[in-house]
């Protein structure tokens, strides 16, 4: 078994305990503490233990984690009306405060010491196979979170406090996914985004894909994408060989006619109006020299 205790967070114990109902899913939900940048790690965990709203703590400024339950247990932090599943969801399920306010997303604040802290956090958490995908089928919305679709996430990997069923908080805003922001991860490209935005549009890529990092499902969607097009360009082609051979039937067949027609036409013409038959033979010549092949 992975480690229960986070390495080098701060940890303060509480002794309170949330069984998970092991359905499969693992499982990172993120949250903003509201509270400003000038709040320990150390301050938001007491803060919490004494709510009931036990949680890991995560600073994007110092980098620094905080613990106060080990990783075989559910967090309290989510709302649970009616006694739904929403802390106890899953076979894995943590969730991360993080010291900042939903408003102003702390992935756009994150220090050198944040970064590292960072990827610190996400290989604790990928060593419990949590996925760096998100859970909903859409990316956190921004502060407050108006029109969100509030669900059970769909897939293992990182949910959001703004998405949860049983919910009505918008935290923790348009943070960016976490794990594109450490080091060794490639760096959002807006062309990339762009693109990715097209095939999400026309089915080829799930909007949660959106990242602006050509991954493997984007290369996917992209294959995807070409492959149509070739299938397209086959049948454009196919149409404009049968449009093609459509008008050469019609042009031969009107050159036969007016041949037809300029035959009958000379036979009615009196054998002495030579100037007729000239211009008729020329006609005909012409028609000859322009006929299409089939």
């Amino acid at each position: 078994m992975p480690d229960l205790w986070m390495p080098g967070a701060i940890r303060i114990e509480s002794t309170r305990r949330n069984t998970l109902n092991g359905n499969g899913f693992r499982l990172l939900t993120w949250h903003t503490m509201e509270c400003p940048y000038s709040w320990t790690v150390e301050q938001a965990l007491r803060f919490l233990i004494q709510q009931g709203s036990e949680a890991f703590v995560f600073h994007p400024l110092t980098g620094e984690w905080g613990q106060c339950q080990p990783m075989d247990t559910g967090a309290r932090t989510l709302e649970a009306p009616g006694g739904i599943a929403t802390n106890r969801f899953g076979s894995v399920h943590q969730q991360v405060e993080v010291v900042g306010y939903a408003r102003q997303p702390w992935t756009s604040d994150l220090t050198d010491a944040g970064r590292d802290g960072l990827a610190r956090g996400l290989d604790f958490f990928r060593s419990w196979d949590i996925p760096d995908q998100w859970a909903f089928d859409s990316p956190p919305p921004a502060y407050p979170g108006p029109g969100v679709q509030r669900a059970y996430p769909s897939r293992s990997g990182h949910a959001y406090h703004a998405g949860w069923i049983g919910n009505d908080h918008g935290d923790p805003g348009a943070i960016a996914a976490p794990w594109t922001l450490v080091a060794g991860s490639p760096k959002p490209d807006p062309q990339i985004k762009a693109l990715q935005q097209e095939l999400a549009a026309i089915g080829l890529l799930d909007p949660t894909d959106v990242d602006g990092i050509d991954g493997p499902k984007t290369q996917a969607a992209k294959e995807a994408a070409m492959s149509i097009q070739g299938d397209v360009r086959a049948i454009l082609h196919e149409i404009t060989d049968g449009i093609e051979r459509d008008r050469q039937v019609f042009m031969n067949n009107r050159l036969k006619a007016q041949s037809a027609l300029l035959e009958a036409i000379a036979v009615k013409v009196a054998d002495g109006d030579q100037a007729i038959l000239d211009a008729i033979a020329g006609l005909k010549a012409a028609d000859d020299e322009g006929e299409v092949d089939q």
